[in-house]
């Protein structure tokens, strides 16, 4: 993940010493930094449990765990509170990547704008706790169902800021492998931010973390075969707009995730030949595709199918007549789905330069872009409006988890269960600094990217055995 937070945070500092020339401005600065680093461990200190948040409500479900709706009972603040059973974490080998998702979006949390918010994690015996800010407006992926196609300038403004968030990942160090559109959710003026960091991993040990598709690989490679390929056929011809979201509905649910936006070089992976970045330019172009034509370009009946098409994508990518789609748009498509050596976003320096440079994005304010009016604003009553989001059947959630909890490892005696349940997370907990509210800060951010952008975190458990200085 590189440096630590507080390595970074002193960074920050030697580069406002470096460029003050009044010794007075220095000093305040120094002590500015000291009394922040005081702030911060102290802060850090103070434990959180469940008991400090009140639940309003479920937002929704996966295959590990829940989301709700919660306010914290001290500030009242609302926040989304992902809860996920580590009983479920440990059967299904998901340790490596709760961690991932933690440690990423931990070291966002101050210094990124298109990434969403970490303020608390915690856990207690059987459960791993993710307190992140509350995107009321929901996801992508709903949007999509409810407009069904996107007009261009629409598309235009909303892949723009995948792009940034996209940039973000990866100026942080790491590849997100999991983009799609129900891991953009939307803030309450319309603005997009990237979720769900659960297979993220960084740019230098794929090779040890991208085992989840390996058991796959000859599979996917013998069902590519070329006598295999299926022929194009744009799914508007046989889906309606039902069919479309149930399918759509279904993929976002699936517990081993959706393969329409993995890139080919993602399912061919295994020990000896790996990806890179570009992987997640793959599936930007992927829901390009998929905002300005109203489904995914290699979508299938089956996942099986829908492998052999990405792995075949030559034969696979086809443009349909309608709706009538620019050609720079098409242009763009084109040139990240594509091999990954030809791809934009490949350039080990530069990563979104050659996309933003696009003829498409003629005229894109990138620099303002957080500040633009989007094209969808959620008309929201409160501050806990949960109107677009799906109603949940509360009973079913209870029905899912009793037998989750019933469908333990019956060779493991309890004693077994507990230890790994106490020994697999443990550094999990973390505490964004008050800075997160904006009431501290030891210098203005500059550019994300830029050491002293960071004003980073720490992970501090009474419970835990990591020093101050772990991350």
């Amino acid at each position: 993940m590189g440096p630590s937070a507080r390595t970074l945070r002193r960074v920050d500092l030697d580069t406002q010493l470096r460029i003050t020339e009044s010794q007075t401005e220095r000093r305040k600065l120094h002590e500015a930094y000291l009394i922040h680093e005081s702030q911060t461990l102290r802060h850090q200190r103070e434990k959180i449990t469940i008991t400090d948040f009140e639940v309003l409500k479920t937002l929704g479900h996966g295959g590990f765990g829940v989301v709700r709706l919660v306010r914290d009972k001290t500030t009242r603040e609302i926040f989304a509170m992902k809860v996920l059973r580590k009983c479920e974490m440990i059967k299904m080998k998901q340790e490596s990547h709760v961690r991932a998702e933690r440690d990423l979006l931990g070291c966002a949390s101050e210094v990124a704008e298109w990434i969403v918010r970490l303020v608390y994690t915690f856990q207690d015996p059987d459960y791993l706790y993710f307190v992140l800010e509350f995107m009321p407006g929901g996801d992508l992926l709903g949007l999509l169902i409810k407009l069904d196609i996107f007009n261009e300038d629409f598309a235009k403004h909303y892949c723009a800021e995948m792009v940034m968030a996209i940039e973000e990942v990866h100026k942080l160090g790491m590849i997100h492998r999991d983009v799609k559109p129900d891991n953009f959710l939307f803030n309450s003026q319309g603005h997009l931010r990237l979720a769900d960091f659960g297979l993220a991993t960084d740019f230098y040990s794929w090779r040890q973390r991208n085992s989840l598709f390996d058991d796959q690989v000859v599979t996917n490679i013998a069902e590519a075969s070329p006598v295999n390929v299926i022929p194009a056929q744009p799914p508007h011809q046989v889906l309606s707009k039902s069919a479309k979201t149930s399918m759509r509905k279904f993929a976002a649910f699936s517990i081993v995730g959706t393969n329409n936006y993995i890139a080919p070089e993602v399912l061919r992976s295994n020990s000896s030949q790996g990806y890179d970045k570009s992987c997640d330019w793959w599936s930007l172009g992927v829901i390009l595709f998929e905002m300005l034509f109203g489904f995914p370009p290699f979508c299938s009946k089956t996942q099986s199918q829908t492998k052999t098409k990405i792995l075949n994508w030559r034969q696979s990518l086809v443009f349909p007549d309608q709706p009538v789609v620019s050609e720079n748009a098409k242009d763009l498509i084109r040139r990240l789905i594509c091999d990954a050596g030809n791809r934009f976003g490949s350039k080990p320096i530069g990563d979104a330069e050659d996309i933003k440079a696009h003829p498409w994005f003629s005229g894109t304010d990138w620099e303002q872009l957080h500040a633009i009016t989007p094209p969808f604003v959620p008309d929201l009553q409160e501050n806990t409006d949960t109107s677009y989001f799906e109603q949940v059947d509360e009973d079913e959630i209870q029905r899912m988890l009793q037998v989750n909890s019933s469908t333990k490892d019956n060779e493991k005696t309890a004693d077994m269960i507990d230890a790994e349940k106490r020994l697999a997370f443990v550094g999990f907990t973390y505490r964004a600094p008050k800075a997160h509210s904006k009431t501290v800060k030891v210098a203005q951010p500059s550019k994300l990217g830029d050491a002293q952008a960071f004003n980073g975190f720490k992970i501090i458990d009474k419970e835990d055995s990591d020093s101050i200085d772990s991350l």
